[in-house]
């Protein structure tokens, strides 16, 4: 394998450890060679050794929704919303009356300066008849 440039852990005679008959045959006497490391890789085993270990990435939590809330008394529902809509109906009710009522003391007045006003003009042309009188 060597000559193929391959790496690999081979016995003291050449070949892979499980292939090898006369290291089958004597047994454990006989050891493994490890590949040789190169100075910079040594170090680099070294550093990565003594450094202190990095964190994982902590990823975030799943984001989730808040659970739907329980479901209501329908019964309840439709009595809220039948409040709900008197209640509007009276507030309309209320305003639209109180309009009405302003308007209404409006026409009082008008009213009032119409007929002073008509008063004035006959009382006026009556009194400038009797004065031509005498």
């Amino acid at each position: 394998m060597r000559h193929h440039g391959g790496v690999a852990t081979t016995c003291i005679h050449g070949f892979a450890p499980g292939t090898c008959l006369i290291c089958q045959t004597l047994g454990p006497a006989t050891k493994v060679k490890e590949p040789k490391q190169s100075r910079r890789q040594a170090k680099t085993e070294a550093k990565r050794a003594a450094a202190p270990p990095v964190p994982a990435v902590r990823t975030p939590a799943p984001v989730t929704r808040p659970a739907p809330p329980p479901p209501g008394s329908t019964g309840l529902r439709v009595l809220g919303a039948i409040f709900l809509i008197v209640l509007a109906f009276l507030a309309f009710w209320w305003v639209f009356h109180f309009v009405l009522g302003v308007l209404h003391v409006f026409e009082i007045f008008i009213a009032a300066a119409i007929a002073g006003y008509v008063g004035y003009r006959i009382g006026h042309h009556q009194g400038q008849r009797s004065a031509a009188r005498r």
